[in-house]
């Protein structure tokens, strides 16, 4: 059976090995509102349960997936004011599914946010990768401790297209995969790390 592991000290940009310290962070897919095959699995029959698990969790940061817009206004309001959130959706007119970050306010300011799409042209919003069945974007984050020190964070939620492949065919994750890793050089590249 897993094990829990002990928290492991993190060393993020900026803050290096004195200011090193446990961090919790939670990532959660909450599965979209929409119809369900079983009534008891819908977005009002387990959206308490959601808010219970991550105030329950103990989180300093939150990277939420499949999130639409009426999910997101129920989670900004009842986990507010302990988490603040940042993050838009995925199409053309920055609504519909995100990818958003909830930060805990106390321990964390958001001192910069952008959200960019996984595509060839990542400021373009709705804009999608090649082969992608739907558009993804990226939540960056730069947070500061109110005591100095500026972590980054991203979240994103890869495509699902080509999962009933075999693996060495999995082109568009691996492409994906790539792009969220450039695109976190460009968010965080201002900032050198130790």
């Amino acid at each position: 059976s897993p094990q829990a592991r002990p928290h492991q000290p993190i060393h993020p940009c900026g803050w290096g090995t004195a200011m090193a310290e446990r961090l919790r962070v939670l990532t959660y897919n909450i599965r979209r509102e929409g119809p369900e095959v079983d009534a008891g699995d819908s977005w009002e029959h387990r959206r308490q349960a959601v808010v219970d698990l991550l105030r329950g969790s103990g989180a300093s940061i939150i990277g939420l997936q499949e999130v639409r817009p009426g999910q997101l206004a129920f989670l900004a309001a009842s986990l507010s004011p302990e988490y603040t959130h940042v993050g838009e959706g995925r199409d053309t007119d920055r609504s519909g599914e995100a990818c958003p970050v909830f930060v805990r306010s106390r321990e964390f300011q958001v001192a910069r946010s952008e959200t960019v799409w996984i595509s060839p042209t990542p400021e373009v919003p709705g804009s999608k990768h090649p082969g992608a069945h739907c558009p993804r974007v990226v939540t960056c984050t730069a947070l500061r401790r109110p005591a100095g020190g500026t972590l980054f964070c991203l979240n994103t939620h890869l495509d699902h297209a080509g999962l009933n492949v075999p693996a060495p065919d999995f082109v568009v994750q691996a492409e994906q995969a790539d792009a969220v890793c450039r695109l976190a050089d460009r968010f965080c590249g201002a900032a050198p790390c130790p």
